[in-house]
């Protein structure tokens, strides 16, 4: 395993395939530990649209986040994690990419914080019963 693919890394992809099939850059973050053959990952974005300012898992937002203050230094910028759609990223395909210098590693997030953010996507509507496992397996 390429230790940035643990939980918590965070990475730039250029060619992030969205919902609608399109294709553009996206900070996402690693959620999970591959061990099932995929990563799950959330995307992130820094547009406060229908979301809280509140520091942490918001589950009852209109878009289902969690949210990182600049202050924390862990992102740019205010940033929310995406909890509404997490996605399986195919573990060679992201190890792959990843070796091939298409995905550029942005940086980690660590300890409480983690879990927290994991546990926030664990107890997400939108999660699927398969990523909950995975998720839950990590708490």
């Amino acid at each position: 395993m390429i230790a940035a693919t643990y939980p918590g890394a965070i990475f730039l992809d250029p060619n992030f395939v969205f919902l609608d099939g399109t294709t553009g850059k996206k900070l996402f973050v690693v959620l999970s530990n591959g061990v099932c053959g995929y990563y799950i990952v959330a995307r992130t974005t820094s547009k406060d649209k229908f979301r809280s300012r509140f520091q942490g898992c918001n589950l009852d937002d209109r878009n289902a986040n969690y949210f990182i203050p600049d202050q924390l230094r862990v992102f740019d910028c205010d940033t929310w994690i995406c909890m509404d759609y997490l996605v399986d990223f195919d573990k060679a395909e992201l190890e792959r990419r990843l070796a091939n210098n298409v995905l550029n590693y942005i940086n980690r997030i660590d300890g409480d914080l983690l879990l927290d953010v994991v546990r926030c996507a664990a107890y997400s509507d939108d999660v699927s019963i398969e990523q909950e496992q995975e998720l839950c397996k990590l708490l």
